[in-house]
């Protein structure tokens, strides 16, 4: 309804080849990239660092980290020729803290905040502006496999998280740069650890 126009580009991101073909198909279809938005991730049941294969770690590690690496390495030349872009990492609520059967998934998201911040000091000059979001609980496919289908009452809508970032890639966030936001909604700690006085 709003005129947009997409094409599907069929992508392993934590594979170097496949990176480089979706930013070239890209590009030939629209003639530039203005904005990059790392939204892919995996996740994994809860399991304690002694009970989870390597396999798993490199696999959750491949597809939140190094997918996101390889996309911005492979974005990055068109974005400095031009002298401006936007890139805009998915991190989550679990970046900020670890938890008992959460590690390769917040070990992740924790790099890539930091990832983040040092991608947007080396870019600024180029006119490129990096930030990510540590969104809370968002009523995703990947919520409710994670959770076996118990999936919790006060999860956020995908939409919430699209409005933050369409505002980062705005005009409006020109002079956001370098910063994890915050966008937690009814999960944000704050709420669920809040002292209630007693009622007189």
């Amino acid at each position: 309804t709003l005129g947009g126009e997409a094409i599907p580009v069929q992508t392993d991101i934590a594979k170097d080849d496949d990176v480089v073909r979706l930013l070239k198909q890209t590009i030939s279809a629209f003639g530039q990239l203005d904005v990059l938005v790392n939204n892919a991730a995996a996740n994994h049941p809860p399991t304690d660092v002694v009970d989870m294969t390597a396999e798993t770690w490199r696999q959750v590690i491949d597809v939140n980290l190094n997918g996101p690496f390889l996309c911005a390495h492979a974005a990055l030349p068109h974005m400095i020729e031009r002298k401006t872009g936007k890139i805009i990492n998915i991190s989550s609520i679990g970046g900020r803290q670890g938890g008992r059967g959460r590690g390769a998934y917040r070990a992740s998201k924790a790099a890539l905040i930091s990832f983040t911040e040092t991608l947007a000091a080396e870019v600024y000059e180029h006119g490129i502006r990096v930030n990510c979001i540590c969104p809370g609980g968002v009523e995703t496919e990947m919520m409710r496999q994670i959770t076996q289908g118990n999936v919790p009452s006060n999860l956020m809508h995908p939409d919430e998280i699209a409005r933050v970032a369409l505002f980062l890639a705005s005009d409006d966030g020109s002079a956001v740069t370098g910063t994890a936001v915050d966008a937690f909604g009814a999960s944000n700690p704050l709420f669920q650890s809040a002292w209630r006085a007693p009622r007189r």
